[in-house]
């Protein structure tokens, strides 16, 4: 008998966290704790909080750390449990031993589990057999998940046996992926379909057996008609009904050509007949005798004797074949009312499932005909501004509302906008009501502008704003940005400066926004917080502000176009603050920003060029670059790819921050304040382990192939490509650091890039999981720069 495994005792043992999140879950409803790094300890906790409190109906505790310590404590649950329909232990480490527990609580005539997952488990045939021997009382289980384990034929040969009773309830049994299963074993398992009418599913996919070598060539899924096309695009399902639908045609088909080649082996064997008929009678009536004449009759009756052989096939044929295609044929695709009944109701299940994702997709083309439709805008507004320019009767006002129109559709068109918050104009009005205007239109303070007018240089951007008669000034220092506007004399004009505290890029970006104005100081605070391309994504970013004047005249605030003369504060996303100059006084404006740090970073676009650039000409700044990185790891745990705003956005692929480390270190540009301890975990950690935030595919998969497979994740070959550089930058710092033989177990997955490299195409090509390698199928398809294999070409 097998020995039960020990209780882990937890008398001193809390996890308030796994307590709250079990709180934050309905009752008599499903709780979800998947990879949340639950060990056995914590079981007691999942069984009182989750089972018996909550009363969760469906349990999900895939991918942690439970062993068989833990499924003794969910098999007593499971004996007390009258709720719990569901449970999900996938990618734990239950064993024959845990699964001993289960198949015993499961045995109970009390048990109400009708769904049990142990998919990669490290079960093995001795598991198996405990849940056979379940199955033969257990009235209540019908999906049994048992994939990925390490159960064999004898394993195999248990389930079989116990099916074979009539009255079990299971109505699919999951073995895909266990891969000493062999042919034999399956065709067993069919057999019992046959007989069993409650097993309506059996999963063994992925076994050695069921698929050939000559069914997954690159040559045959290419020319699949429905190869890359995922199920739910629209009408895909229609593949599947046509197979419904037509499978009568399609029997006969196969009956057909059966029939002829029995057909063959029948004309074949009156050939051999007729054969030997004749050449006895030749040799019968020429002149041999003796010897020879009975070796040569022998011989042609040798060959008369082998006609009955294919007499055995054609029975063959017609009894295996022909007969059994007859008999599926009328059981499975009788052209009937019910028959056309099915084929119905699939379609209606085809349709409900597509439904979700026919919204999604109507989303995003909606998206990209707004896009196309803002770019046919953009190019109508650069005609219609062509046209005015050489209209020598046009006027000036006609010119800047042209001249604008075009700048506002290629604001719109743009992508990646973020930021542009805090808008800072200068104008000049003649009084309150044509300021009134300018504001109640919304940006119609905005000026044009001539390139011949432009002066730019490094720290430094002037250009003369010809609509309202000023020149801009910008130049910074590291910590405050300055501004001057010397404003032309204009007869009866008011020098005005307008702070609009809710521009943002994009222009509908402002979600709020808060201005106030301290005349003591000459000083205006705010803030605004707005959703952008990428900042959407983690809910937006809030921007502080602090502009200082040297001096005003007067001031005011405005909202929702309503001017607001001497007020201080103003709130709402149509807001800010009008202050009026001295004529001819120049102004410096500041806005104050945290010095050295850079809480955005393109790392996909810099790491190449720029960075590289930094080091060997301004290292203080490329310093600052790898500082401001690590202080991301230090405040949120990881490695970033794209940072914006100080968060994590998972843009791009990759990994890139180790080659910008790397690319310092190995230059000894890197100052005295590196902590390389930090560094070399962050490394380590972005390298092997699934990161919350910004993580590379899954690095256990990675390692496991060796590559990233094509089936796993669409951008393969480019996801390939990046890790094994990443890799071999890493191995570049351990070895720098002295960790010479922790080098070498990075400098060897940085070869990985050969596991994808095709040599008769001399190109990097995707390799799903089976290991079949999918290059492009023509030249055209390696002229097409975004081409679905690979991340923006680059590879």
């Amino acid at each position: 008998m097998i020995s039960q495994p020990l209780i882990p005792s937890n008398k001193d043992y809390h996890n308030e966290n796994l307590k709250k999140q079990i709180a934050k879950c309905q009752p008599h409803s499903e709780v979800i704790l998947t990879k949340q790094g639950l060990t056995d300890r914590d079981m007691s906790i999942v069984v009182d909080q989750a089972i018996f409190q909550r009363k969760c109906t469906e349990l999900w505790l895939k991918q942690n750390s439970i062993t068989s310590p833990g499924a003794l404590i969910l098999a007593d649950a499971l004996r007390h449990s009258i709720e719990l329909k569901e449970l999900y232990l996938y990618g734990n480490q239950i064993s024959d031993i845990g699964s001993y527990s289960l198949a015993q609580a499961l045995a109970s005539e009390h048990s109400t589990l009708t769904r049990l997952s142990l998919g990669s488990n490290g079960i093995t045939d001795e598991g198996a057999r405990y849940f056979a021997d379940m199955l033969k009382t257990n009235r209540k289980l019908r999906h049994l998940l048992l994939s990925t384990n390490k159960i064999g034929d004898r394993g195999c040969l248990h389930l079989a046996n116990a099916l074979i009773y009539p009255n079990t309830t299971l109505e699919r049994l999951d073995l895909d992926s266990n891969r000493a299963i062999t042919d034999s074993s399956v065709k067993t398992l069919a057999a019992i379909m046959k007989i069993n009418d409650n097993l309506m599913g059996l999963n063994v996919s992925g076994l050695a057996c069921v698929r050939s070598q000559a069914q997954t060539t690159p040559e045959v899924i290419l020319s699949n008609p429905w190869h890359d096309r995922g199920f739910c695009d629209p009408d895909q399902y229609q593949a599947a009904l046509g197979r419904c639908q037509n499978g009568y045609e399609s029997c006969d088909l196969f009956i057909k050509a059966f029939e002829q080649r029995a057909n063959i082996e029948r004309e074949y064997i009156m050939a051999i007949q007729n054969w030997s008929k004749m050449w006895q009678n030749e040799i019968n009536e020429s002149q041999e005798f003796g010897t020879n004449k009975k070796t040569w009759l022998a011989a042609i009756r040798a060959g008369e004797q082998a006609a009955y052989t294919h007499t055995d096939i054609v029975e063959r044929i017609q009894h295996d074949v022909i007969d059994q295609m007859v008999a599926f044929k009328k059981q499975n695709y009788a052209k009937s009312i019910i028959h056309i009944r099915k084929i119905k109701e699939f379609e209606k299940d085809f349709e409900n499932l597509q439904k979700p994702w026919l919204k999604l997709l109507s989303r995003i083309n909606d998206a990209k005909e707004s896009y196309h439709e803002k770019r046919r805008k953009l190019k109508r507004a650069e005609q219609a501004k062509k046209i005015i320019d050489s209209n020598t009767g046009a006027s000036e006002e006609e010119k800047t509302e042209a001249q604008i129109s075009v700048n506002a559709y290629a604001r719109e068109s743009a992508t990646l906008r973020n930021y542009g918050n805090v808008g800072v104009f200068p104008i000049q009005v003649d009084n309150d009501d044509n300021l009134q205007h300018m504001i109640a239109k919304r940006h119609g303070y905005r000026s044009t502008f001539k390139n011949e007018s432009e002066r730019i240089e490094p720290g430094f951007y002037q250009v003369y704003l010809d609509t309202h008669k000023v020149k801009v000034e910008l130049t910074a220092t590291e910590q405050i940005g300055v501004h001057r506007y010397p404003f032309d004399n204009v007869h009866e004009k008011h020098c005005m400066i307008l702070i609009d505290s809710s521009y943002a890029l994009p222009l509908d970006g402002c979600r709020q926004s808060h201005v106030n104005v301290d005349p003591n100081k000459n000083e205006i605070t705010g803030s605004i917080f707005f959703k952008g391309f990428l900042s959407r994504a983690f809910g937006g970013v809030t921007t502080y502000f602090v502009i200082t004047f040297t001096n005003w005249i007067d001031f005011g605030v405005w909202t929702q176009g309503r001017l607001m003369n001497r007020q201080t504060t103003a709130d709402g996303c149509s807001s800010g603050v009008y202050v009026m100059l001295l004529a001819n006084q120049q102004q410096h404006l500041f806005s104050e920003y945290m010095d050295h740090i850079y809480i955005d970073l393109s790392i996909w676009d810099i790491f190449r060029t720029q960075v590289p650039f930094l080091i060997l000409h301004d290292s203080k700044r490329a310093n600052d670059i790898v500082h401001s990185i690590m202080l991301i790891v230090e405040q949120g745990g990881y490695l970033p790819k794209w940072p914006l705003a100080n968060r994590y956005t998972n843009c791009m692929i990759g990994s890139h921050a180790d080659i910008i480390l790397s690319n310092l270190i190995m230059k000894h540009k890197h100052d005295l304040y590196f902590n390389m301890t930090q560094i070399l975990e962050a490394l380590r950690i972005v390298a092997n382990k699934v990161q919350k935030h910004d993580s590379r595919f899954d690095p256990p998969t990675y390692i496991k192939y060796q590559y990233v497979p094509f089936d796993m994740d669409e951008y393969s070959a480019s996801l390939t490509l990046s890790y094994a550089y990443d890799d071999w930058t890493i191995g570049n710092i351990m070895y720098t650091a002295g960790l010479t033989d922790e080098a070498q177990e990075y400098y060897d997955p940085s070869q990985w890039f050969e596991n994808i490299f095709e040599n008769t195409k001399k190109n990097f090509c995707p390799r799903n999981s089976t290991g079949n390698i999918l290059c492009p199928s023509s030249e055209i398809e390696y002229l097409i720069p975004f081409d679905y294999r690979y991340t923006e070409g680059d590879a």
